[in-house]
C-alpha cells in the first residue's frame, strides 16, 4: 500500500516551464512549447513535488514562494542550462526584496545567476529562512549590498538541512556566505571573492554565526583584502558563538572544516578565525 501511495504522488508532479518568448494564461506552462511567460505565473501554478524549468535570458522578478515539496519529490526550480538565467534584481526596491528566497521544506533551486544591486543595504542575493531540505545548487551571486547587514547567499535563520553546492559570490556583501542561527548546513564546492564592503562592522568570505553542525568543504576564498571598509575582513572563515543570545534558542557553534583553500586573501586576523 505504501509503494502505491508513493507511485501515485510521483506520478501526479508535473514539469511546468517559463521562457522569455511565453505568454501568462490559465492553463499555460505544461509544454516547451507553450511556456509562461513570467517566473510568478510560473511558481503560482505550481504544487508541492513539481518541478519549474526557466529558459534563458534575463527576468527582472524574483524568485519566491513556491510550495514546499516532501522527502518523496522535490519542488524544483531549475534553469533550462546552468547559469543561463540571471535574476536581475538590480531594480528591485530596497525593501527586503531578496533575488530568491525560500521559506519551504523540500526545495531545490539550480543554476542561477542573481545580480543586485551594491546600493541596497536590505535585499539579499538567495535567502533560505525557516526552511528545511533546502539544495541550493549552481548558483552565482554578483553586486550584492555593500553597507548594511547584507549577505549574497544566507541560510538562516531557522533552517535545517540545507545544502549549498558548487556556488559563486563576487562583488559586494558583508557576508558572501552566511549561516545564521541555523543546523546542518553543508557549504560545499563553493568559490567567495569579496571585492567590496563599505559598512561599519566586520567581514568574511565563509561565516557561521551560531549555526550549529556547519560543514564547510572543499571551498576555496579567494583575492580578498583587508583594506576593505568598515572593521575590515576578519578572515577567510570567520566562526562566531553568541551564546546566550535571546534570539537563539541553540546550545552550541559547532563546525566542520574539510579540505578549503583560502588563497590570496590578506585578512586582519587569519584564513580560519
Amino acid at each position: 500500500m505504501l509503494g502505491c501511495v508513493l507511485w501515485a504522488t510521483l506520478a501526479d508532479a508535473k514539469t511546468l516551464y517559463v521562457a522569455k518568448t511565453g505568454i501568462d494564461k490559465s492553463n499555460a506552462c505544461t509544454s516547451s512549447s507553450s511556456p509562461c511567460g513570467t517566473i510568478a505565473h510560473g511558481i503560482a501554478s505550481m504544487a508541492g513535488g513539481d518541478t519549474l524549468i526557466i529558459g534563458a535570458g534575463s527576468y527582472a522578478e524574483q524568485i519566491a514562494g513556491m510550495p514546499g515539496g516532501s522527502a518523496a519529490g522535490y519542488t524544483t526550480i531549475q534553469a533550462a542550462t546552468d547559469w543561463s538565467v540571471t535574476i536581475d534584481g538590480s531594480g528591485f526596491a530596497n525593501n527586503f526584496i531578496d533575488g530568491i528566497r525560500v521559506s519551504a521544506k523540500y526545495v531545490v533551486i539550480r543554476g542561477f545567476h542573481v545580480k543586485m544591486n551594491q546600493a541596497n543595504d536590505k535585499n539579499l542575493g538567495v535567502d533560505v529562512f525557516s526552511s528545511d531540505h533546502v539544495k541550493i545548487q549552481r548558483c552565482s551571486v554578483a553586486y550584492a549590498g555593500t553597507i548594511g547587514n547584507v549577505a549574497a547567499i544566507n541560510v538562516g535563520p531557522a533552517s535545517d538541512y540545507t545544502l549549498v553546492e558548487e556556488s559563486y559570490v563576487y562583488g559586494g556583501a558583508r557576508y558572501p556566505f552566511l549561516v545564521y542561527q541555523s543546523t546542518h548546513t553543508v557549504v560545499r564546492r563553493c568559490v567567495s571573492r569579496l571585492d567590496y564592503w563599505n559598512g561599519s562592522l566586520q567581514a568574511a568570505n565563509f561565516t557561521n554565526y551560531n549555526g550549529d553542525m556547519t560543514v564547510w568543504e572543499n571551498n576555496i576564498a579567494i583575492d580578498s583584502d583587508k583594506s576593505i571598509g568598515g572593521s575590515g575582513l576578519y578572515a577567510g572563515f570567520f566562526s562566531e558563538n553568541k551564546v546566550p543570545d535571546s534570539s537563539w534558542s541553540g546550545t552550541a557553534t559547532r563546525e566542520t572544516h574539510r579540505g578549503n583553500i583560502v588563497l590570496n586573501v590578506n585578512a586582519l586576523y587569519s584564513g580560519i578565525y
